[in-house]
């Protein structure tokens, strides 16, 4: 009898009725069942991660010791992932073992980021009639991602997304290939078993034409956008003596800029000034207008090795 694998959601291993094989690549022989998701389980794992960001969030030092202990589990099983990995997608041993070193270093500086989150200071006292008020952003989660994953690099691209999606600390909801569900599960399985909460980590399995396109087109997130008082959201105004007032409303509040103790008609033109929803898309303020109209380059150069003596 096949080993099956299932959907993962709130923390609990799910099972449906209609079941797809995955296939070994170098047999062609069948490897295991897995359970196909439907708009229900869709919209369940949605509502798993939706309710769990809202119900916990989770501390950037906790976000990084989760993940590091993940890091470290991928380790420790490095041998039996490394062996689904070839099965499901034909590598080599020696090929999918380096993968899982890999994910295990993208899970690792994934946690180190989450220790990093940082905004940056607006020099708004610069700006003629400012001098009085002082301006910074700061790195606040989506909430709910999705995160749709290749079957190439199974692994690595699946840590690639859940990684930083965790670290920056939201939940997510996981769509690994159709071919690929069992390493998806077991990053699942480590995931859980470093610690993290149940619902902040959700996968569907399924086809990209049915579960790819259910969570790409209709998300709790865009739900609650449509229900909100007003379809516009450039700037908002709170006025509050209260800083955990305050700091709710900055996390909450859908908004390009949410202003404190001050009209939300203020603005300096070298700010990032932008909105959401119907507000328009992308910011003014020349440093940020800058920041969206260029691309991020890496160069890495290789120095022979006498320029290292």
């Amino acid at each position: 009898m096949l080993p099956e694998y299932r959907l993962f959601i709130n923390g609990e291993w799910v099972a449906t009725e209609q079941k797809d094989m995955v296939i070994n690549k170098a047999t062609g022989e069948p490897l295991a069942e897995y359970c196909l998701a439907g708009p229900a389980e869709v919209e369940a794992a949605v509502t798993a991660a939706h309710n769990a960001f809202q119900r916990e969030k989770i501390e950037p030092y906790r976000r990084y010791e989760i993940l590091k202990r993940a890091s470290e589990l991928l380790l420790e099983h490095q041998e039996d992932l490394a062996r689904t990995i070839s099965q499901e997608v034909g590598k080599t041993l020696k090929e999918a073992l380096i993968e899982v070193e890999r994910a295990s270093q993208t899970l690792l500086v994934s946690a180190e980021e989450a220790k990093r989150l940082q905004g940056e200071i607006v020099p708004i006292e610069g700006s003629p009639g400012n001098a009085n008020r002082r301006a910074w952003t700061i790195r606040v989660p989506r909430g709910v991602v999705c995160a749709i994953t290749p079957f190439n690099a199974p692994l690595n691209l699946s840590c690639h997304k859940i990684g930083p999606a965790l670290a920056a600390g939201n939940a997510v909801v996981y769509k690994p290939a159709s071919a690929t569900p069992i390493i998806g599960a077991k990053l699942c399985q480590a995931l859980a078993d470093a610690g993290l909460p149940a619902g902040y980590l959700n996968m569907v399995l399924g086809s990209g034409a049915v579960v790819g396109d259910a969570l790409a087109k209709d998300t709790i997130d865009e739900a609650i956008a449509l229900a909100n008082d007003s379809r516009y959201g450039l700037q908002a105004g709170v006025f509050t003596n209260s800083l955990d007032v305050a700091t709710r409303c900055v996390l909450e509040l859908e908004y390009g800029s949410v202003i404190i103790n001050d009209s939300s008609a203020f603005r300096a033109d070298l700010m990032p000034y932008g909105g959401v929803k119907e507000s328009g898309t992308g910011k003014e303020g020349p440093r940020y207008v800058i920041r969206e109209m260029t691309e991020e380059r890496l160069v890495v150069l290789r120095l022979p090795c006498q320029a290292l003596l």
